[in-house]
């Protein structure tokens, strides 16, 4: 088994769609070997401040449950999962197998409210755009087959396993801090998009809420545009820039190719199904502990609404290299992630 002291850079590295507080600008003082966006901000132990501060007064009757879609919008919310299986070798010291899964479920709203908070403006219809949800999120962490870390997050309720001990409440329970990373986070507008007519990202904006940071340092508006390429329709081929979180503010970058394919489901005429291929390269770290000469190909199919106008399915294959130089080692790590996606709802508003 690896030495305790690499894990954490490790654990960083691998979880990828997970970032951390250095993604979103939050606190980055934490020595737990786990999902470091979500342990810093969520302090799941009691409040040791010396003056509490008064409970955040939440709107009556409905508090905990998502906003309403404004009229005349369309809700898409989807399940996407990230689960990773690598293998991180140092020299002397051997081999452990670092595994990692992430559940998000979000939603994209086409119209209607945007990140401040304000009416979306009418746009010519070549343009548009789409307001980023999180609903929930889950990540675990296994290392040579022993579970190390489980987080689960929504805005009702919040559960933390660490190293066998375990932190879990409802939003009632827990400290102020905690509630407005809560109401920050899940079910609170977290970006905007302004979208052309084909769905190529023009613009975005996102929210500078305190809290927010949770979701955004996890890695949630990559995972959430992953699979949310553009989509020419009569085209047979188009390439897309697209992005992985690597942690750490790192991200991998390159453009996939998307190609039309013939085989057409007789029970589903309206979906397009579309291969997708191309290679993602990692931004390069120079500092004692970051990732170094990191590589991801990726290859799958995702499928096309013509009806919807969206994307409603997806799974891609992601085969990951990368060096971590700490202190007179380098870390090795290659390995695999299997990326689903799942349209969950659509809903018109009107």
């Amino acid at each position: 088994m690896l030495r305790k002291s690499l894990l954490p850079v490790l654990l960083l590295c691998v979880m990828v769609g997970c970032g951390s507080p250095a993604d979103s600008g939050a606190p980055s003082e934490t020595s737990v070997d786990g999902p470091a966006a979500l342990q810093t901000p969520m302090r799941l132990a009691p409040s040791t401040t010396a003056e509490a501060r008064p409970a955040i007064e939440l709107p009556p009757g409905a508090s905990l449950l998502p906003p309403t879609a404004t009229s005349g919008s369309l809700v898409c919310k989807y399940g996407v999962t990230i689960a990773s299986q690598c293998t991180a070798t140092v020299p002397q010291h051997g081999s452990s197998q670092i595994n990692t899964r992430s559940e998000f479920v979000y939603s994209w709203q086409f119209g209607g409210e945007q990140a401040g908070g304000e009416q979306l403006r009418e746009e010519p219809s070549a343009q548009r755009q789409a307001v980023l949800r999180l609903h929930d999120m889950k990540l675990s962490t296994t290392l040579d087959g022993q579970q190390i870390s489980c987080t689960e997050l929504c805005r009702s309720r919040f559960l933390n396993e660490q190293d066998g001990r375990r932190q879990e409440g409802s939003f009632i329970e827990a400290t102020p801090d905690q509630q407005q990373v809560l109401l920050a986070s899940f079910e609170a507008p977290l970006c905007t998009l302004s979208l052309d007519e084909y769905g190529q990202e023009l613009d975005r904006e996102t929210t500078s809420v305190p809290g927010a940071e949770v979701a955004l340092g996890a890695g949630i508006i990559p995972a959430a545009r992953l699979f949310h390429a553009p989509f020419f329709e009569g085209r047979p081929s188009w390439t897309a820039p697209a992005e992985l979180s690597m942690g750490a503010g790192r991200y991998a970058r390159g453009e996939l190719t998307y190609t039309v394919s013939s085989d057409r489901e007789p029970n589903a005429p309206n979906t397009v199904k579309v291969r997708v291929a191309g290679t993602l390269v990692g931004e390069e770290g120079q500092a004692d502990g970051e990732i170094q000469n990191a590589v991801y190909r990726v290859t799958g199919e995702q499928h096309f609404d013509t009806d919807l106008g969206h994307w409603k399915a997806g799974h891609l294959d992601v085969a990951l290299s990368f060096d971590t130089q700490i202190q007179d080692q380098t870390i090795t790590t290659k390995g695999v992630i299997d990326v689903d996606l799942e349209l969950l709802l659509a809903t018109p508003v009107r």
